[in-house]
């Protein structure tokens, strides 16, 4: 056996044992994480149903876009297999001028644009072995249900939830946890999705009083009529964290 191949053999078994030594020390079987995220693009349509190519095709981008989220994730140790739920919330909008629909004109008045989104998601976890003592190594996916909403402001005008399509769809991940002790890790994760949900909004009506907002000393009518929009989280994930294990 030349010498080469020997420190192989002494390095691999040294791994092998470390691995087998931390799963003894560490044998917990769930982790609680709480977890920043970031969202690198996404695109939201305001007339996804309208005839007209352009304005269908029509979006706003709003990138760079961080949340929060928790994850319960159970772990089998002689089997290099995890399951883990988690949930985000994520919440962005954008304020300038934009045509809205006012009345029998459209003009150009302060909007508000943006949304919520909380997805739900449930993944299954593989660790790789050549994970070590303090970094274990994982990769994954999963699907998970994605819930939406518009923020939509004219002037000081907010208006209404619709009804509000829940999406679903699949993703997949790859990510590392760094443990500082056995009970404690920093958990980096890349996540790649592409979810889609639609949305409904309209400005309320009082008692059959539509609703008007006033804006450098004139008044405009808003449209009660329910109006319709989409978003696309198209980019990146990102997520980091601290993990309990126990």
């Amino acid at each position: 056996m030349t010498r080469g191949l020997k420190i192989l053999l002494v390095v691999g078994l040294s791994l092998m044992f470390s691995r087998e030594l931390l799963a003894s020390e560490r044998n917990q079987s769930f982790s609680f994480l709480l977890r920043a995220t970031y969202n690198s693009t996404s695109k939201l349509f305001p007339n996804p149903n309208s005839p007209v190519e352009a304005l269908r095709n029509q979006s706003i981008e709003l990138n760079d876009i961080f949340g929060i989220g928790a994850e319960l994730r159970h772990h089998f140790p002689t089997k290099r297999i995890e399951v883990g739920i988690g949930i985000e919330w994520i919440e962005t909008s954008r304020s300038g001028l934009a045509t809205v629909p006012a009345g029998p004109t459209r003009t150009q008045l302060p909007v508000t644009d943006g949304y919520r989104f909380i997805p739900v998601e449930v993944s299954g976890y593989f660790v790789v072995p050549f994970s070590s003592e303090r970094i274990e190594f994982f990769m994954g996916g999963g699907f998970g249900f994605y819930y939406g909403e518009r923020i939509y402001r004219v002037v000081d005008k907010v208006a209404e939830r619709g009804e509000n399509q829940v999406a679903f769809g699949i993703h997949v991940l790859t990510g590392a946890d760094f443990f500082l002790t056995n009970f404690f890790s920093v958990r980096g994760e890349l996540k790649f999705r592409d979810p889609q949900f639609e949305m409904s909004n309209r400005f309320p009506a009082r008692e059959s009083i539509p609703t008007e907002v006033q804006y450098n000393g004139r008044t405009y009518r808003l449209s009660q009529q329910p109006f319709s929009s989409k978003v696309n989280l198209d980019g990146i994930v990102i997520n980091l964290g601290i993990a309990l294990n126990f």
